[in-house]
């Protein structure tokens, strides 16, 4: 037996988790009515069913209804993030435009040629505790994608700048500095736009994991022509992003 639709599974482990004592199928089917989600008695029986063979809820005795358990207290937290991940990127969507996208898909034109020669010379340039720091935050921003997170723009633009100035190059420090400006607000919602709607969020991690690692290596070949892969990706990404805006 297969746990209810996402949204109504989110629904009823949230009734089940706020519920002042245990919850049967009566009770259930009336909150979930009063949430606009018209369901009868048994139905509401039958995701009871089905949610406490998952071991999402457990039983309280003999007609005594359902608990939550902490696995389904998890899967709660679980479905929630996922649900204000979406509403998130929806939220973004709203603010873009051609413009940006625009203005986004020229930086990254020059960023891939740039960052891939930064990522080179810092291989061999930087110092090992520049490489070390480099990687612990490409590790710590995947980790926040396994909690269901989304990585903040601004983190990945730092961990972008970070590579440009372990290059110890003063001209391509400069020049990156005016690329990935903090504070050009439109850029970053637009590249973090992108990243949402091209559901990479996790591969842009994984491979900034993999560029840092290729520099703490001292591998300058791999570390220039992982991060242009890289950035690549990411270009193609807003690419087919704006082709299907203009289409919109």
């Amino acid at each position: 037996m297969s746990t209810p639709p996402g949204n109504v599974e989110l629904a009823v482990l949230s009734f089940l988790s706020e519920a002042e004592g245990p919850v049967g199928s009566q009770r259930l089917a009336n909150a979930l009515r009063a949430q606009e989600i018209p369901v009868a008695e048994a139905t509401a029986g039958r995701y009871l069913h089905a949610l406490q063979a998952a071991g999402l809820i457990a039983t309280a005795g003999t007609k005594q209804g359902r608990t939550i358990t902490s696995q389904g207290r998890q899967r709660l937290d679980e479905l929630q993030r996922s649900m204000s991940l979406h509403e998130h990127g929806a939220n973004v969507a709203e603010a873009i435009r051609a413009a940006e996208l625009e203005d986004l898909i020229a930086v990254l034109q020059v960023r891939r040629g740039l960052e891939a020669e930064a990522a080179g010379l810092a291989a061999v340039a930087a110092t090992d505790e520049e490489l070390a720091t480099i990687l612990a935050g490409a590790i710590e921003d995947l980790r926040t994608v396994d909690r269901g997170e989304v990585p903040t723009a601004l983190g990945s633009s730092q961990f972008h700048m970070s590579i440009a100035t372990a290059s110890h190059n003063p001209v391509l420090v400069s020049v990156a500095a005016m690329l990935l400006d903090p504070t050009n607000a439109q850029r970053l919602r637009s590249g973090e736009e992108v990243s949402l709607r091209s559901d990479s969020i996790r591969r842009q991690a994984e491979e900034h994991i993999e560029i840092a690692k290729a520099m703490a290596a001292r591998d300058a070949e791999r570390a220039s022509r992982l991060t242009g892969e890289h950035l690549s990706h990411f270009l193609q990404s807003a690419t087919d992003y704006q082709a299907l805006d203009h289409d919109a």
